[in-house]
């Protein structure tokens, strides 16, 4: 699996389009906090969609961000390599 990154800043719809289609040329996942990539990437940036991990934790430090994302990395490796296309990773308030 290839790690991606993209700016933390808003990206235009033509950045999140190319690092859409860079993430499928390079078999990627793509961890976002953008729900645009989330729900109906496939359909805006076009099929076959990559996997795409959903950091859906509110405004957060990068600190929490890795917090949360670090210890379930096994996981989401696991739960891309079976197949899932969409990995949500909430906040303990959201559950």
């Amino acid at each position: 699996m290839q790690v991606m990154t993209h700016p933390t800043s808003p990206i235009s719809a033509s950045l999140r389009h190319r690092i859409w289609q860079e993430a499928r040329r390079q078999n990627a996942a793509i961890v976002t906090k953008d729900d645009d990539f989330a729900v109906g990437g496939a359909a805006r940036f076009g099929a076959p969609a990559p996997p795409v991990v959903w950091l859906r934790l509110g405004n957060s430090s990068q600190k929490l961000l890795l917090s949360a994302f670090m210890p379930m990395l096994a996981k989401v490796i696991t739960l891309i390599e079976s197949g899932e296309l969409l990995v949500e990773i909430r906040g303990q308030e959201s559950r």
